[in-house]
Formats: C-alpha cells, sequence, structure tokens
C-alpha cells in the first residue's frame, strides 16, 4: 500500500529510454491538483470518500450470481486531429477496446492474462449517441486543439464531447504537456471531484492501441488501461513519492492508494526492471514494489494485471459516482450488450475443512473465475461421488487422502481443476499414544493437516534446531512475503481423550526482529471437540510476549540455542470428553522472524504439575453478580491474563491484571447471566475453570 495522498503539481517524469524526451507517464497528480486546490470543500469531499469507502467494504458479501455481475461502460472517442497521423483509424481505435476489455477481464491466453484478478469490468463502444441515432462511437474533428496543453482542457472539452453521465468520453490529440511544458501520454477525471468540465479521459495519439502507430515502449494500449483506472477511482501506488508511509494495516484503506493488496512503492518506476526492487523494506508485509500492476508508471510490456483490492475500490465507485454509466438501461440505450466479451471460466473451488473425521459432512464450494453456469464435482472415495450442484455437501466413509476434480463451463468455454489432497479423512488417536517431535522426513506429519492460502509459505520442519532430536517446526516469517498478512495453520489429527483429563504441552522458540516491527508475529493454540470448528482458542502471543528470548534478532534468520526454548502447558480438563479433539497450532506473520516449535504431546492432567508446581487458583463468588476475587498464594505480584469464553468457544472478556502481595486480583467483566469457562494464566502456565454469571 502506498503512503498518504498531497495533491502536488506534478509526478515525477517516467523517462523514455536513451535519445527520447523525458515525459510523464501520467498527468492524473496534475490534474488532482488542479482541482481548485486549498479548497476546504474538496477535503470534505474526500473525506465523506472515504467514510462510504470503508463502509462498503464492511457491506454484506453479495450472493454468488450477483458476485459475477459484469459492468459494461459505453465508450466513446473524440478523434481531434492536425495532421492525417493523428486521426487514427477505426480498426486501431477498435484495437484499443480489446486491449482494455483483456486487461480489465483478464482474459484466458491474452497479453492481459497476469497473476492479477478478473475486474468483471468491461468496454463497449457505443452504437447509439445521445439522440439514439446509430453511431460509430468514435466522432473525429480536425483542430488546432489536436496540439492540446493543460491550460487548455476546458476548450477541448467544450469543443466535443457526449453526455458524461452517459459515456466515457475519451479524446484523442496528438500531443499533450502540462503547464511546464512536459509531454504527458494522458490524464483522466477523478470520481471523488465533480467539475463542470465534461469528466472522461485525455490521451495522446500515439500511445492508442497495440501496435499500428502507437510508439514504443507505449504501444501496447496500456496508457488507457491505467488511465482507466484513476476515471474509477484509482490511485498510484507510489502517490505520496519520498515516503512508505500508510502501509500499515491499519491505514491501508485510509492512505496512499486506499488499497490493502498493492505493496508500498517509495517513488515512481519506468522502463521494466527484470527483479522488481522492495524500497519499503522496514515495512511489515511489505513485498517486492508492484511493477507490473496497471497503475504503475512502468513500460506497457511491463504491466499484466489489477489486484481484488483495485477491482473492489472500482466496484465501489461504479456503485456510487460512476454508477449512472453502467446502469443496463445507459448500457442498452448505447447500443451496447450486457456481458458481450467472450470470457471462459477458470476452475477454482473451496471447502469447508480441509481436515475431516470420517462420516463428516464438507460443504464444498464453486470459486471460479468467469462466472460459470455449469459444474460437475467428483469426489473419489467421497459419498455422493458426483454432483452437478454449485455448493455440494460431501462426507467420506473411510479414513484417507481424497482428490477432488472440478469442471465448469458457461458459453464460452470450459476448465478443470484438479485438487490433490483436498481432503484428509483420518480416524481418531488415542491420546496416551500420541506425541509428535517433528523429526526430518514427510511433512506435514501421518494424520496432520496444513491450511493456507494459496500460493504462500507454510510451516516447514527444520534440521537447523531442535529442542530434541533431530528437527524442529517452523514457520519462516522473515523470508516469506507471500505468507505475510495471513494465517496459516497446522492441525493434528483427532484425538480420542477417553474421559480423562490430559494437559498439552509443546515448545516454541523466538526473538523479534527489531523494534519497528512490533507485535510482527503471532502464535496462536486452538482446539476443537468437534473434529473441526468452531475453534476455541486457549493460549495467543504476539511479538515481545510470544519472544523465549530478550533482544532484537535482526534480519538475519533466528536459530534458537538449547537455552532459547519455553515450554507452554495447556490444561484440557474441560474437553475430556471429546472423542474427536483437534489442535490447531496458527501463525500470522508481518515479515518479521523465525517462529519454531518442537515436542508436541499430551500427557495425564496432573502430571505437568507434578513437575513444576503451579499456581492454583481460588475464586470468590461464584456464583457472582459482580466482582469476582482471585487468589493464589504463590503467584504474588505476578501479571494475570484472564478470559471468558462463553459456550460456542468465543472470548466475551479479557483482561491483564497485576497480583497484589497477597496474591490477589479483582475482576468484573460485563457480561450477561451465563455460564462462562474461565481461562487464567500466570508465568506460562494455564488453568481453566466454570464461573456463572447471575443477573445483578
Amino acid at each position: 500500500m502506498a503512503p498518504p495522498v498531497r495533491l502536488r503539481l506534478l509526478l515525477l517524469a517516467c523517462l523514455l529510454p536513451a535519445g527520447l524526451n523525458a515525459q510523464l507517464r501520467c498527468g492524473f497528480d496534475a490534474w488532482l491538483a488542479s482541482q481548485s486546490p486549498g479548497d476546504p470543500r474538496q477535503a470534505a469531499r474526500l473525506a465523506a470518500e472515504q467514510t462510504a469507502w470503508e463502509a462498503w467494504l464492511l457491506r454484506p458479501a453479495p450472493a454468488t450470481r450477483a458476485a459475477c455481475e459484469v459492468w459494461t461502460i459505453p465508450v466513446v472517442f473524440h478523434v481531434v486531429y492536425q495532421s492525417p497521423a493523428g486521426n487514427l483509424s477505426d480498426a486501431q481505435l477498435l484495437s484499443q477496446i480489446a486491449v482494455m476489455n483483456e486487461d480489465f477481464r483478464r482474459i484466458p491466453g491474452s497479453p492481459g492474462y497476469g497473476p492479477g484478478t478478473d475486474t468483471r469490468i468491461q468496454f463497449c463502444l457505443a452504437t447509439l449517441d445521445p439522440q439514439g441515432q446509430a453511431s460509430t462511437g468514435i466522432t473525429r474533428q480536425q483542430s488546432p486543439l489536436a496540439v492540446h496543453t493543460r491550460a487548455q482542457e476546458a476548450q477541448l472539452k467544450q469543443f466535443i464531447a457526449w453526455d458524461d453521465q452517459r459515456y466515457l468520453n475519451i479524446w484523442v490529440v496528438e500531443s499533450i504537456t502540462d503547464d511546464n511544458q512536459q509531454s504527458l501520454l494522458g490524464y483522466a477525471s477523478f470520481p471523488t471531484f465533480p467539475n463542470e468540465l465534461p469528466q472522461g479521459i485525455v490521451v495522446r495519439a500515439g500511445v492508442v492501441s497495440r501496435g499500428g502507430s502507437a510508439q514504443p515502449p507505449f504501444d501496447k494500449g496500456r496508457t488507457l488501461t491505467h488511465e482507466a483506472g484513476h476515471f474509477l477511482g484509482l490511485y498510484h501506488p507510489f502517490e505520496s513519492e519520498g515516503t512508505c508511509a500508510g502501509s500499515g494495516e491499519s491505514t491501508c484503506l485510509s492512505a496512499g492508494d486506499r488499497v490493502c493488496d498493492t505493496p508500498a512503492q517509495l517513488e515512481p518506476a519506468s522502463g521494466c526492471p527484470g527483479i522488481a526492487p522492495n524500497t519499503c523494506p522496514d515495512q511489515p508485509c511489505d513485498g517486492p514494489d508492484p511493477l507490473h500492476n496497471y497503475l504503475n508508471t512502468t513500460d506497457d510490456a511491463c504491466m499484466n494485471h489489477f489486484t481484488a483490492g483495485q477491482a473492489a475500490r472500482m466496484h465501489f465507485f461504479l456503485s456510487g459516482a460512476r454508477a449512472s454509466l453502467v446502469d443496463p438501461v445507459n448500457v442498452l440505450a448505447a447500443g451496447c450488450t450486457i456481458g458481450s466479451v467472450p470470457r471462459r471460466p477458470e476452475a477454482g473451488a473451496t471447502r469447508s475443512a480441509g481436515v475431516a473425521c470420517i462420516g463428516e459432512s464438507l460443504t464444498f464450494a464453486d470459486a471460479s473465475e468467469g462466472c460459470p453456469d455449469q459444474w460437475s464435482w467428483h469426489f473419489p472415495g467421497g459419498i455422493p461421488a458426483q454432483s452437478n450442484q454449485e455448493s455440494p455437501v460431501v462426507t467420506y466413509p473411510l479414513p484417507g487422502s481424497y482428490e477432488v476434480r472440478l469442471v465448469v463451463a458457461n458459453e464460452w468455454g470450459s476448465d478443470t481443476l484438479i485438487w490433490p489432497d483436498a481432503v484428509r479423512c483420518a480416524a481418531a488417536v488415542q491420546a496416551g499414544d500420541w506425541e509428535e517431535r517433528f523429526e526430518p522426513g514427510a511433512f506435514p506429519p501421518q494424520g496432520w493437516q496444513t491450511e493456507a492460502p494459496a500460493g504462500s509459505g507454510s510451516w516447514e520442519i527444520s534440521p537447523a534446531a531442535a529442542k530434541e532430536g533431530s528437527g524442529s517446526l517452523v514457520f519462516p516469517h522473515d523470508s516469506s512475503s507471500s505468507s505475510c498478512g495471513q494465517w496459516h495453520h497446522l492441525i493434528s489429527p483427532p484425538l480420542e481423550l477417553s474421559g480423562r483429563g490430559w494437559e498439552l504441552s509443546l515448545w516454541i522458540a523466538y526473538q523479534a526482529r527489531n523494534s519497528s516491527f512490533g507485535d510482527a508475529d503471532e502464535l496462536q493454540i486452538a482446539v476443537s471437540d468437534a473434529c473441526g470448528a468452531p475453534w476455541q482458542t486457549l493460549w495467543t502471543r504476539a511479538g515481545a510476549g510470544l519472544a523465549t528470548v530478550p533482544g532484537f534478532a535482526g534480519s538475519a534468520p533466528f536459530v534458537p540455542g538449547p537455552a532459547d526454548w519455553q515450554e507452554i502447558r495447556l490444561d484440557l480438563v474441560p474437553f475430556a470428553a471429546s472423542t474427536h479433539l483437534r489442535i490447531r497450532l496458527s501463525t500470522f506473520g508481518r515479515n518479521g522472524q523465525r517462529l519454531y516449535l518442537d515436542d508436541v504431546q499430551l500427557r495425564p492432567s496432573g502430571s505437568l504439575a507434578a513437575e513444576k508446581e503451579g499456581p492454583a487458583w481460588a475464586l470468590a463468588p461464584n456464583p457472582s453478580s459482580g466482582e469476582i476475587t482471585l487468589r493464589c498464594a504463590a503467584c504474588r505480584g505476578k501479571r494475570v491474563e484472564v478470559c471468558l469464553t462463553d459456550g460456542l468457544g468465543r472470548e466475551v472478556a479479557k483482561e491483564s491484571l497485576q497480583a497484589n502481595a497477597a496474591g490477589e486480583v479483582w475482576w468484573n467483566p460485563e457480561v450477561p447471566a451465563g455460564l462462562y469457562a474461565l481461562r487464567i494464566e500466570t508465568g506460562g502456565r494455564i488453568e481453566w475453570q466454570q464461573v456463572l454469571r447471575l443477573k445483578e
């Protein structure tokens, strides 16, 4: 995510290769700065837009069919030329529409098929003018205004324009210069700033379309893809060059380009570097600069994607300031057909859980791009073995690892997904026989399951360190930028507790990277007595609270020594009746440091306490309608972490307290009357007790 927007006069120049004149890739920033600078009404508009943007993202997720809605924007080209070379042919302009559709729709097999997302936005050259008369969607005017300066914006747009509430006006001129006489490739109107002038895009003829008279390195039609992004509400990823501020999770929606899945970039880029630098390396979760994003300023051939966050922001403006353009009535009145761009689907799927118990119901769901309307699922070993539903429910009667295959289709074609090991179904293991020491070998260990976002890093076995034996479990937060800002889970096989009380023991080793990264990495331990969701968190720590070694490791990979390990002990007595208890080890990182785990095992309740005396808490009164007193003679002056969870395992109240000299703390959680589980943690030891809250 880029830093906060400053309405400055000019973007730094994007240089052409040696021998050509310096020019600006994009004049958007200059246009933005010209919109009543210093006017408090503009600041108010930006603030209102920001509030609406964040509220829009919190709206309920649309239904599947609504999520496949395609937004069609009618386009009119106004070719304003002075010489024959500036009077572009119909074929060249039609080719430009094709480029924009390839890029915005991420059409498979086209140059626009990059690693990003199908924005479901497409463009149609209008065939009816504002009066309803037949048209090519192209107007042609010979005029000196073809040699365009930014100061002539009003003259150009008043010279020729169609209703900007119904059409995207694109003025094609022979040249564009800014107020400093620098050459521009194009500039666009931004939806937040109402203007008396018609809104749209002004672009230089020499960068329109693919081939033809288009001039390298801007000869792939990406200038209009870039400017259309601005027209629909997108900023540059380097929007406040010279600083990496605004890249954090708490500010990525309100600062910079207002999108959270584009890495921060310190300054504009040019050309097409073979290896993308990371110009903001000290920002948690920041990856290489997004040189291939359509909103960057690299060469046309270097650009290949929009992100999902950028698509969402454009949808926000198409639901508001630009909504009239994509209104179905307007689209048809412009002579366009909704959903007319051929786009075959790309198969994708999700499932409610990747680990299952014998006979447990799992729900599969279509997650394909391109909006299929036909599905053919195949579940070898499952019941049913096949389904044509969009979201089938399947059970597996026998333990094993199972593949899932999905074929999706629409009128434009079909695609197949083969998902190896989509489901692992395991029989319960007797708790008394269970431990895992994470020795080198096959990963994940027998009966375990990893869950992580596609394409990101994962837990792995490391021979570099161990509490005991020759290996341990590690998550390389320091070197896995693709995993940054995401949860990664490792889930145990189901455990049969046989009605007995057990305690969970495991060892961790971690040292924070540096003070700038704060609580960069987190570890969470949760259990489920239903063989999966819902999960109940038993223990969680982040940053300095997670560290077993004081100080900072820096950027060099942390490797723990024998004295750097700390044992975590958790009481599982409340789950004694479980026949399919699963333990989930989860980590969330922000490019911090390596996190190690080792020697996970269950022991009979009380065995750990016998090895190391732990606090024994007394509660009074219980039941209670007000303040609770907790007493532990061995806990004088210690920090006490208390947490209440309800019957669904949800945390409803938590607090960090300090025991006094008598080993006492007082707590009055504001929760409704009911029965709760109270987790009390002191010095790495966790106890559970039941608390009954009465009405006051």
